[in-house]
C-alpha cells in the first residue's frame, strides 16, 4: 500500500476511534514530507470518506452477505472498503 494510503488509512482508523478530522489530518500531513499533490489526494480522501461515512456504510451494507456484517468487519477492513468504495464512486 503506497504512503499516502496508509496515511488516509491511519487517520481514519483514528478518526473511527474519536479523533477530529480538522485537527488530527493537518497534523498527520506536517509530519510528512509530501509532494503537494500527495497532501491534496490524502486530504481529500480522508474529508470525502468521513462526510459520505453513512451511504458508504448503506452501499456496503447492501451488497454485504449479512445485513450486520458490518459488526463483524474488523475496523481497518471497514475503512478500506469505505476507501474503495468512495473511489470507485468518483
Amino acid at each position: 500500500m503506497s504512503t499516502t494510503r496508509v496515511l488516509a488509512l491511519d487517520a481514519l482508523v483514528r478518526i473511527e476511534d474519536g479523533a477530529y478530522a480538522n485537527l488530527l489530518l493537518p497534523e498527520l500531513l506536517r509530519r510528512r514530507d509530501l509532494e503537494a499533490r500527495d497532501r491534496a489526494f490524502v486530504t481529500d480522501l480522508v474529508y470525502s470518506t468521513v462526510r459520505q461515512q453513512r451511504a458508504l456504510d448503506f452501499v456496503l451494507a447492501r451488497f454485504s452477505s449479512r445485513a450486520e456484517a458490518e459488526r463483524y468487519i474488523i475496523e481497518r477492513e471497514l475503512e478500506c472498503a469505505r476507501r474503495g468504495v468512495h473511489r470507485d464512486a468518483a
